[in-house]
């Protein structure tokens, strides 16, 4: 018998990263938002403009980390003053998908 799983559809995908931008620009933040599903394969992906190239790669791995260890992203030190980062660090949705921001 096969099981069934819930899935993270774009809409979600996009709901959550357009929470992680709104409270990055509450608080001034640039920063590199990347979604991905319960297999760690990447979703939507949004780069302010401004924010470091090197983010990219960082918020990727760290999303897919999350979801491949079942762990929640952590905030880097950078970051750790930022509020807005913190919230949207570990959005999660039934099927265990993550938003790591950077």
């Amino acid at each position: 018998m096969l099981a069934t799983k819930t899935a993270l559809t774009i809409e979600a995908a996009k709901a959550i990263a357009a929470a992680c931008e709104a409270a990055a620009r509450k608080d001034r933040l640039k920063l590199v938002i990347a979604i991905v599903d319960d297999g760690g394969h990447l979703v939507p992906l949004h780069r302010d403009d401004g924010a470091q190239v090197g983010s990219v790669e960082i918020a990727i791995l760290k999303a897919r980390t999350a979801v491949l260890f079942s762990a929640r992203p952590r905030p880097s030190r950078t970051w750790s003053r930022a509020r807005a980062v913190s919230r949207c660090s570990a959005s999660r949705t039934a099927s265990r998908s993550t938003a790591a921001c950077s």
